[in-house]
């Protein structure tokens, strides 16, 4: 009964929520409002094809037909038609494990984290030893910051199966929160140990190293990133980050300048400088920063005042 209840009211929970896809560095990402809108137009063509479809035509139809056509859907990006589908096959069978993880993940996918546990919760109830049931609910408890648990889920899911490096990297996002950076860095090698050409791992790999103040080990795996996509944008900066701690200025801003537009840059090379206490080279930078873009005037003009007023402390205590 719970199953049935849950089905007839996900559909309203996705249309209800933001929605978001994953998808490729390649790839530019489409507006979070066009994705819900296309679900909402998505769901209401199955719905209005569901209620036409005769009662027989429906009973001569198993779940594996509906889940075929929503996998078929899910691939091509239809988001919306595909969990419709997914709901039509759980309404016939709602012991369906595999059709409930498929219907998790879009749950997932569309930022509706609240269904996506319930969806994971009935597939657990159905199989406690599901490793990928935990990892999907320990996905949507890390969304809504619920470390605790995201951390606790994890841990079963590679418990049950070590090879899920999904749950390895999403370790790793909670122990650089809370600030367990040396586990971090643990969880991150673990994850490229199983998909060693990830460039997000690597990315995340790097910047943990960062966090932890080794700068010489941080720069291996952003460029290992970086030649494997060379247009990765946050690679770039983290580099950047890394060369200006480590006082390598001028290759810092040339990563910068990859990672972005040239006043953002500037402004990111200007607050390395501020946060080494060389506050003349970081006004310097700030203010050509506000000259290119004054549009940064916010950002760039607080970071310009912080570093004039640390410059007249300084002279001060001469």
């Amino acid at each position: 009964m719970f199953l049935r209840s849950w089905v007839s009211g996900v559909l309203i929970l996705m249309i209800g929520g933001s929605a978001c896809i994953h998808i490729s560095p390649q790839n530019t990402p489409p507006n979070n409002r066009d994705i819900k809108e296309l679900i909402k137009l998505q769901t209401k063509r199955e719905s209005i094809a569901w209620e036409m479809e005769s009662t027989q035509e429906k009973n001569k139809k198993n779940p594996s037909e509906y889940e075929k056509k929503g996998d078929l859907l899910y691939k091509n990006g239809e988001l919306g038609a595909a969990l419709y589908q997914y709901v039509k096959a759980l309404s016939i069978d709602p012991k369906q494990e595999r059709v409930l993880l498929k219907t998790g993940v879009i749950c997932l996918k569309s930022e509706n984290f609240e269904g996506a546990v319930e969806v994971f919760n009935q597939a657990l109830k159905l199989n406690a030893k599901q490793a990928l049931a935990h990892e999907g609910r320990g996905s949507a408890w890390l969304a809504q910051n619920d470390l605790l648990k995201a951390e606790e889920d994890f841990n079963k899911a590679i418990a049950m199966q070590p090879n899920l490096w999904r749950s390895h990297n999403s370790l790793g996002v909670i122990y650089n929160r809370k600030g367990q950076h040396k586990r971090a860095i643990d969880s991150y090698q673990k994850a490229l140990g199983i998909y060693p050409e990830n460039i997000s791992l690597l990315n995340n790999l790097g910047y943990s190293y960062y966090l932890n103040g080794q700068y010489e080990q941080a720069v291996q795996p952003l460029r290992t990133a970086l030649s494997l996509y060379p247009n990765y944008r946050q690679a770039h900066n983290n580099l950047g980050l890394v060369y200006g701690m480590m006082g390598r200025y001028e290759e810092s801003l040339k990563e910068f300048k990859k990672g972005g537009e040239e006043a953002p840059a500037y402004n990111n090379i200007g607050y390395i400088y501020y946060l080494q206490g060389k506050y003349p080279e970081a006004i310097r930078y700030f203010n050509k920063a506000l000259e290119l873009r004054p549009s940064l005037y916010v950002t760039a003009h607080k970071n310009l005042k912080r570093a004039e007023e640390k410059q007249s402390q300084d002279r001060v205590n001469e």
